[in-house]
C-alpha cells in the first residue's frame, strides 16, 4: 500500500471527535515543492463551524525524509501551525510527538503513529478550538529562517 492510500485510509476512519462534530474529509491534493517535491495535503472541513485541519505530508521525494505539519484553520480568519500553538503553550511534551520525519522504509509507521499523536492532540487540547468555542491567533515561528 503506498502512503497516499494509508493516509487516505487513516484519515477516512480516525478523528471521530472531529467526524461527530461534523467535518468531513475532503478529496486529497498534491503540490509540488521545490524544498520538499511532492506535497499531499489533506482537509477535514466543517463548514457549519467555518473551521478545518489541513494536514501536509511531504512524499519523501527528492532525498527528502517524509514530514508532516498539521495546521488549524479558521475559513475566514486565518490559520496556525499546530507545532507552532504547542510551543506557544509550552507543551514540549506534545511537540516531541509530531515533529520528526521517516525514511522511505519506515513512511507507513510514521504516518500511523504521526496521525494517532495529533489525533489525540486534537481531540484533546485542541477540540475547544477545533469546535469553534473560541479562536485564537497563533505567530507562525519562523525558528531563525527569516
Amino acid at each position: 500500500m503506498n502512503a497516499v492510500s494509508v493516509l487516505e485510509e487513516r484519515l477516512a476512519n480516525g478523528f471521530g471527535c472531529l467526524r461527530s462534530l461534523g467535518y468531513n474529509l475532503l478529496p486529497a491534493r498534491s503540490e509540488q515543492s521545490a524544498l520538499l517535491g511532492e506535497q499531499w495535503i489533506f482537509r477535514l472541513e466543517c463548514p457549519e463551524l467555518r473551521r478545518a485541519l489541513d494536514i501536509y505530508f511531504s512524499y519523501g521525494s527528492k532525498g527528502v525524509d517524509m514530514m508532516a505539519s498539521a495546521f488549524v484553520v479558521a475559513l475566514e480568519d486565518g490559520h496556525f501551525g499546530v507545532d507552532d500553538y504547542l510551543r506557544a503553550h509550552d507543551r514540549p511534551d506534545l511537540l516531541e510527538k509530531i515533529c520528526s520525519s521517516a525514511r522511505p522504509n519506515e513512511q507507513e509507521f510514521y504516518i500511523q503513529n504521526y496521525l494517532s499523536e495529533l489525533e489525540s492532540i486534537c481531540c484533546s487540547v485542541l477540540l475547544p478550538i477545533l469546535s469553534g468555542e473560541y479562536w485564537e491567533a497563533v505567530d507562525f515561528d519562523w525558528r531563525g529562517y527569516r
